[in-house]
């Protein structure tokens, strides 16, 4: 089985559920954004400001091209499959990717305990622009995904039982 490959929203649980399937397939567990902070040796937030978006998503295709090619879970970002070349990379990868798809109102909740303004695509947007964006990626997410998994009021251990049995 190949080990799946985790898109979605910001606040759907990617990381969250990457570790939890990672423990249940006992494989290792790779968050893209902690891999590209720990390359760039500084945080997203701070990359972006100092560099824009376009060098960003230029950093964060190169480095979901080589963990594509290692055995492991690997969470991506919210905006990484939004991106014509990494859906591309997602969908040559043959490997099983997975959409963790969130109510508004579970995304809402989820980033409102994390404080949404540190992360640079949504610092000054009200809970509607948040909606909105997640809206507006939908589609992108529905393109690349091999499966749509709903997370609303389910555990992370959960969510990765019902992956589990649906790519085995």
């Amino acid at each position: 089985m190949q080990n799946p490959i985790l898109i979605g929203f910001m606040g759907a649980g990617k990381t969250t559920v990457g570790r939890a399937l990672s423990k249940a397939l006992n494989q290792p567990f790779q968050d893209l954004d902690q891999v590209i902070e720990a390359t760039l040796k500084q945080s997203i937030p701070s990359y972006f400001e100092a560099n824009g978006e376009a060098a960003f998503r230029q950093v964060e295709k190169e480095l979901l091209a080589q963990h594509l090619s290692t055995e492991n879970v690997l969470a991506t970002g919210g905006g990484t499959a939004c991106q014509i070349a990494n859906q591309e990379l997602l969908l040559k990868s043959r490997r099983p990717v997975i959409w963790l798809k969130a109510s508004d109102a579970t995304t809402i909740h989820n980033l409102s305990g994390e404080d949404w303004q540190k992360r640079p695509i949504l610092a000054n947007k009200s809970a509607q622009d948040v909606t909105n964006l997640k809206a507006n990626r939908e589609h992108f997410y529905r393109k690349t995904a091999d499966m749509i998994i709903q997370v609303d009021q389910k555990t992370p251990e959960a969510i990765a039982e019902e992956i589990i049995q649906r790519i085995s």
